[in-house]
């Protein structure tokens, strides 16, 4: 087949072009050109900004792509370009998700302050009440795309399009080579200081995927040969812990001292993240994707941490 994909170059998208390649699918790279990414593989890249995704329309189709990838589609302009140029020619559309389109995720943030929701989230869980989750961060407007970043209507929008099969895939934090969140705990083991987390924090759970196994399920999605629109989450099938999480790099890092909870008020005020409750969690029921397209993870957890951990220990 002949796929194209929206994105490609960072973090999650070269899993995604070299296991496709690996099955024998042809791949076109659509994206802005300023990630140079050595694929060392046959890559056909057009060069364009997806905002301006309707002036390409001709230049697009032309490709004949069976089935499109969107890795960054952010707002709800950006689906309904790519919809509108494709709806009556592609078999399948699949569209990168989040977890944060979760009623739990206002939770976490404190949108409101009721009851703890349950865990975990399946597919019918209840989606954000809010639109625009990130538009109370920024100090700018418009020229930060975080301002229109909305899943929810990426969604809402793709599966507008009665004549288009969608796959939607909700993505927990993912992780590995490429994902610098390890960075701040092992610049403490580095210099063997003791690591000081909120004593909420540490019981926080939030589910986590590695980055190669979240591209395994995107490639599957692409792949799927059934008519319909589905939405998946993906993700491991535990979720640990942030203190388990800590735990688990210190062990690679070879890191001995102590790891100390402490309350929210003793806390240092640049550790202090007083926007988060911690008392919520957001785990995702991941059956789904592994009932329906067999899914499941390539690396185990032990070995996806040590290399995550190894890479960042190369990249400092």
């Amino acid at each position: 087949m002949r796929i194209l994909i929206i994105g490609g170059t960072k973090f999650i998208g070269p899993y995604v072009v070299r296991s496709l390649h690996k099955k024998g699918h042809e791949v076109i790279l659509f994206n802005r050109g300023k990630s140079h990414y050595p694929f060392l593989i046959p890559v056909t890249t057009i060069k364009g900004d997806r905002a301006e995704l309707s002036s390409f329309s001709n230049e697009l189709l032309s490709l004949s792509p069976d089935v499109i990838i969107d890795m960054i589609p952010y707002s709800e302009l950006d689906t309904k370009q790519l919809a509108d140029i494709f709806h009556r020619s592609i078999k399948r559309i699949v569209i990168v998700s989040s977890c944060d389109v979760y009623r739990a995720y206002d939770r976490l943030w404190k949108v409101f302050t009721d009851q703890i929701i349950p865990m975990p989230l399946n597919e019918k869980s209840e989606l954000r009440q809010n639109l625009y989750p990130y538009r109370k961060l920024l100090d700018t407007k418009r020229n930060d795309w975080k301002y229109d970043y909305e899943k929810i209507l990426v969604e809402k929008t793709i599966r507008s399009y009665s004549d288009i099969n969608s796959t939607i895939l909700r993505l927990p934090i993912v992780y590995g080579p490429g994902d610098h969140r390890v960075n701040p705990y092992l610049k403490l083991m580095d210099d063997n200081q003791p690591i000081l987390i909120d004593e909420h924090k540490a019981n926080w759970r939030f589910t986590r995927g590695y980055v190669e196994d979240i591209a395994h399920a995107i490639v599957l999605s692409a792949l799927d040969e059934r008519s319909g629109k589905f939405i998946y989450n993906v993700g491991e099938i535990k979720a640990y812990s942030e203190l388990e999480w800590i735990n688990q790099i210190a062990k690679i890092a070879c890191y001995y001292n102590e790891i100390i909870k402490v309350p929210f008020d003793e806390l240092p005020s640049a550790l202090q993240e007083p926007l988060l409750d911690f008392d919520q969690d957001l785990i995702l029921d991941t059956n789904l994707i592994r009932k329906e397209l067999k899914y499941e993870e390539l690396s185990t957890h032990e070995q996806a941490m040590r290399n995550t951990v190894e890479w960042s220990q190369r990249h400092k």
